[in-house]
Formats: C-alpha cells, structure tokens, sequence
C-alpha cells in the first residue's frame, strides 16, 4: 500500500477530481499526454479495441505509460461508476522524482503490462501498435 504522507503532499500538488457518473472519458485515443491519473476509488475501463478492455481500479495510474514515454494516448479510457481521482501533471511528476517513488512507477508499469497481456491473450497482435 501507498504512504499516507505521500498522498497526502501529491494532494496539495496535483489536482483532485471526482467523476459522478459512468462514461465520463479520462483520456481518448489521440489526446497529448499531460499527466496521469491515480485512481483513489472506482474503477475505470481502457478500451484497448472493439472487442478487449481493461479494468483498472484503486491504485492504477491510468496514462502513466504515455507520460513517460511522451506519447499520445492510444486508447479511451472511461468510468464505470463514480471514480475519485488525482491528476498529476507532469510539472507535479517531477517533483514526485524527488520523493523518491520510482518503485512504486515500476511497480504499476509492471501491472499494467501483465493487465494488458491478460485481456489480450485471445487476440496478442492488438498490443503491437505502430511507432
């Protein structure tokens, strides 16, 4: 689990929003990469294709990918309920390198890409994506 005193100073630095309903987009395909968000309740869907999606809830960092990579979102991502979130944009991301919490990064990375390959056992050739 997270320090609570780390959520509590990316609190004051980053923006906290609640998204009431289902469907409400975080991220759609194409959007630039500006931040993450980290999901603090609820649960979010990525749409990886018509026919695979990947839930995420408490604790994933839904666009965390495309901001370390500075990439543009290859994926919508949505709510499936009423989801409380943080923002952390890439002003308050570096300012996280300074609290040390790269293993934590790694760690999400690391689920996401064991998420992904899961949802998309039946069809792999949706993870390759071009440059």
């Amino acid at each position: 689990m997270v320090d609570e005193a780390l959520v509590e100073n990316l609190a004051l630095q980053s923006s906290h929003i609640i998204f009431e309903q289902k469907d409400e987009f975080l991220f759609r395909a194409g959007d630039l990469s500006k931040g993450f968000y980290w999901v603090l309740s609820g649960q979010v869907v990525e749409k990886v294709s018509d026919k695979i999606s990947v839930l995420s809830n408490r604790g994933a960092m839904v666009g965390l990918e495309e901001l370390l990579e500075k990439r543009k979102h290859i994926s919508d991502w949505c709510t499936t309920c009423k989801t409380e979130v943080l923002f952390i944009d890439s002003r308050c991301f570096k300012n996280l390198e300074k609290l040390d919490v790269g293993g934590l990064v790694s760690e999400e990375l690391a689920h996401r890409l064991v998420q992904l390959k899961a949802a998309c056992q039946s069809n792999p050739s949706v993870l390759i994506r071009p440059a």
